[in-house]
C-alpha cells in the first residue's frame, strides 16, 4: 500500500525522483529489517522487495543521480545486504552508471577482490556470502566488457572444486579458444 503512492509520485511529479529514490532505498532498508524477523515463505516481503528495486531503478532514470555516489550505495549493498538487494547492480543500472560509475564500481570491485585469497584444489573454507557476491560482480564486469581472459582469471581464484576448471574449460571452448580448453580441462 505505500509503494504506490510513491509510484504515482514519481509518475505524476517527475521533478521529484531525487526524493522517490530517498523513499525507496528507506522502504528497502525498513522491509530488510522486517525479514530478520517473518517468515517470508510466502514471498511476499520478496516481491515487496522487488517492487522497491523497479522503483528505485525507474527513479534513478529520471534523475540521473551522480553515478559515482549511486555505484558506492549499490555497490555496498549489493556485497554486504544478507537478502540480495541490488543483486547484480553494475549490469541493471549500467544505463544510469554509465561510464563513470561503472568505472567506479569497477574500483571498488577491485579493491575488494584483490584482498579475496586464491582457493586451491580441495580447499575447504566454507560457503563465503561476501566472496560469492563480489565474484558475482567481478564476472558481471568482465562480461560487461567482454574480456573472456579477465573472466577466466575471475574463475580461477577459486579453484576448491574440478567442476571449477570444467567451467573455465568451457569457457574457453567457447570463446573458440581449442588449447586453452583443453589446458583447462587437462589441469582440472
Amino acid at each position: 500500500d505505500a509503494v504506490e503512492p510513491i509510484r504515482e509520485l514519481l509518475d505524476d511529479t517527475p521533478t521529484q525522483a531525487n526524493g522517490v529514490i530517498e523513499l525507496a532505498e528507506f522502504a528497502l532498508k525498513r522491509v530488510e529489517a522486517a525479514m530478520e524477523q517473518a517468515d517470508d515463505s510466502n514471498g511476499e516481503l520478496g516481491s515487496l522487495v522487488q517492487d522497491l528495486q523497479d522503483l528505485h531503478l525507474a527513479a534513478c532514470l529520471v534523475a540521473r543521480p551522480d553515478p559515482e555516489e549511486l555505484a558506492r550505495r549499490l555497490f555496498h549493498w549489493e556485497i554486504n545486504d544478507p537478502w540480495d538487494v541490488f543483486f547484480d547492480a553494475v549490469e541493471t543500472y549500467a544505463p544510469v552508471l554509465g561510464e563513470t560509475g561503472v568505472a567506479a564500481y569497477r574500483r571498488l570491485a577491485e579493491t575488494a577482490w584483490q584482498k579475496l585469497p586464491v582457493q586451491p584444489l580441495d580447499a575447504r573454507a566454507g560457503y563465503d556470502s561476501v566472496r560469492f557476491r563480489l565474484t558475482r560482480v567481478m564476472e558481471a564486469l568482465a562480461r560487461m566488457s567482454g574480456d573472456v581472459d579477465a573472466l577466466a582469471a575471475i574463475k580461477a581464484k577459486d579453484l576448491s572444486h574440478s567442476i571449477h576448471y570444467l567451467q573455465i574449460a568451457e569457457l574457453y571452448h567457447q570463446a573458440k579458444r581449442a588449447d586453452e580448453a583443453l589446458a583447462w580441462a587437462e589441469r582440472g
